[in-house]
């Protein structure tokens, strides 16, 4: 009899061993869930979506500006507006297009992009998995429309989280500019431009036009106050003055 009751004794230590054991793994079950979802909801990666967005505004608007430093000088012999960097050279008679503004836009801007992206090694906190990143530019109305196709993974603790594109939309109004420059560009008689034109550009399009004289140089300055880049927009180029020596030849 006592060897019945010590053996049941015995069956029901085991059991209630058992339970214990299943409800204790229960509980750190539900625990490691629990902690998990709150790793998720405080992990913050709006720091990294931010600074990307951040370079893609930035870049945006140093293209731009860049561009305007492109213009180049018409020399008096050729006849032609030669290229700073590696823009494209461009006749004055030949009209230009926006596609050609877009080309150098792009170019200009992913260099900047791709410079400051770089520096996101400086996001200590988290672990960046990039890839290559891809910039279209395209005019929309009377904004400048970037996208960046950039797929990225960060992680930080058990947190994961991916991003894949960004947009911004700069206002400048690309064929407003082009139209300028070529009513501009149809009106050079060797190195002057009638003071008429000038004005006529300024009314039709809100572009003002400057000049001056720097050592044998007529520089030409369009100004765009409409252009939402933190400061007055600007496009020079230079028209060579035409030598004494070849006004008599002719």
């Amino acid at each position: 009899m006592i060897t019945i009751l010590q053996h049941n004794k015995k069956g029901q230590l085991s059991f209630y061993l058992l339970i214990g054991t299943l409800v204790l793994m229960i509980v750190l079950l539900f625990s490691v869930l629990e902690q998990r979802r709150i790793e998720q909801e405080v992990v913050d990666f709006t720091p990294v979506e931010n600074f990307i967005q951040g370079c893609l505004e930035e870049s945006a608007k140093e293209g731009l500006i860049a561009y305007g430093n492109l213009g180049g000088t018409i020399t008096h012999d050729k006849y032609y507006i030669t290229s700073f960097g590696e823009t494209p050279a461009f006749e004055p008679n030949e009209t230009k297009t926006t596609d050609e503004l877009l080309i150098v836009l792009q170019k200009e801007t992913k260099q900047n992009l791709d410079h400051c992206l770089d520096d996101m090694s400086k996001l200590q906190d988290y672990t960046i998995e990039k890839t290559n990143a891809e910039l279209s530019v395209e005019q929309i109305g009377k904004d400048m429309h970037y996208k960046l196709i950039y797929p990225i993974q960060i992680k930080k603790g058990e947190s994961v989280k991916a991003f894949s594109t960004f947009t911004y939309d700069l206002e400048f109004d690309a064929q407003n500019f082009i139209n300028a420059l070529n009513e501009l560009l149809q009106a050079i008689t060797r190195t002057k431009i009638p003071l008429s034109n000038m004005l006529d550009i300024k009314e039709k399009s809100g572009i003002t036009v400057n000049s001056y004289i720097d050592d044998g140089l007529t520089v030409y300055v369009l100004e765009d106050d409409i252009s939402k880049i933190d400061q007055t927009w600007q496009f020079v180029f230079c028209v060579e003055d035409v030598p004494e020596e070849v006004v008599q030849n002719e």
